[in-house]
C-alpha cells in the first residue's frame, strides 16, 4: 500500500476509499488521524506524518481498505423491483387470457351439445318442448329460457329436466317427455361461488338454481326455440347483436 516514503516524513498513500480528514475512524493510528492533507496525485494523496515510520503507515491504510463493504444501492433495489414487477404483471395477464379462452372453447361445446339435444327432442316429438310461454309477434313467436340477462322469462331447468327426463317443473310426471328418453347430460357443477360449469343438482346449490345448466361464468345458458312451428327465428327482433333467420 506505501508507494514511498521521504526522509523528511513526507509519504504518498493511494487512496482506495475516502480521504483522511481530521475525522478519522477511531482505529486509525494517532498519527494519521491527527495527519494533514497535502493534495491528490495520480489518485493518490500526500500525508504528513512526523516520525511515522512505512510499517505504520502500511498498517494505516491496510485496516482502512479492509472495511469496505458491498451492498446494493437503493436505485438498483427499486430497478430489480420494478422488472420483477413488470413480469408478475404479464404472467397474470397470460394466466388470465388462458383461462378465459379455455372457458370460451367449453361454453362453445356446450352449447353445440344442447343444439343437438333440442333438435333430436324435436324430430321425435315434432316440437320443441314447451317449458315457457311464447313471446314475440305471431309471424315469429319463440321460447326463452336461461338467464334473466338473456331477457328469459324461465330458468332452463325445466327444460334440462325435459331432456334429462326428470320429472319435475314442466315435465312433471314426464308429461313432455313421455318416452323418458335422455337427451343430453353433462357433470355436476363445481361448487363455487358462484357454481359453474355444469348441473346446479343437489342441496349444496342456492334453490333457485336446482336443475339449472350453468356456463363456466356462473349464469345460466340462454336457449330459444321456435315457437309457432316454422322452424325459423328472426333473432335481430330479440338481441340487438343478432339478426336474421337462424
Amino acid at each position: 500500500m506505501t508507494r514511498k516514503l521521504r526522509a523528511d516524513g513526507w509519504c504518498v498513500l493511494r487512496v482506495w476509499e475516502c480521504a483522511l480528514t481530521k475525522a478519522a475512524p477511531r482505529h486509525f493510528p494517532r498519527e494519521v488521524a491527527n495527519s494533514k492533507s497535502i493534495g491528490f496525485r495520480n489518485s493518490s494523496r500526500l500525508v504528513h506524518l512526523p516520525g511515522a515510520s512505512a510499517e505504520r503507515i502500511l498498517v494505516a491504510t491496510s485496516m482502512r481498505t479492509t472495511t469496505r463493504q458491498s451492498a446494493f444501492t437503493l436505485i438498483e433495489l427499486l430497478t430489480v423491483l420494478a422488472i420483477l414487477g413488470i413480469l408478475m404483471s404479464l404472467i397474470i395477464s397470460g394466466i388470465a387470457s388462458a383461462l378465459n379462452t379455455a372457458r370460451r372453447a367449453a361454453a362453445s361445446a356446450s352449447v353445440h351439445n344442447v343444439a343437438q339435444a333440442v333438435r333430436a327432442y324435436s324430430l321425435d316429438y315434432g316440437k320443441y318442448p314447451a317449458v315457457a310461454k311464447p313471446s314475440g309477434a305471431p309471424e315469429n313467436r319463440f321460447l326463452v329460457v336461461g338467464d334473466a340477462a338473456g331477457l328469459a322469462t324461465e330458468s332452463n331447468a325445466g327444460l334440462f329436466n325435459t331432456l334429462r327426463a326428470i320429472p319435475a317443473g314442466p315435465n312433471t310426471d314426464n308429461g313432455l317427455n313421455p318416452r323418458r328418453q335422455r337427451y343430453f347430460e353433462d357433470k355436476v357443477a363445481k361448487s363455487l361461488r358462484p357454481p359453474r360449469s355444469g348441473f346446479a343438482d343437489g342441496t349444496s346449490f342456492p334453490p333457485e338454481l336446482t336443475g339449472c345448466y350453468l356456463d363456466p361464468w356462473g349464469r345460466q345458458y340462454c336457449i330459444v326455440m321456435d315457437a309457432d312451428g316454422d322452424d325459423t327465428l328472426e333473432l335481430g327482433s330479440i338481441y340487438a347483436d343478432l339478426a336474421g333467420p337462424g
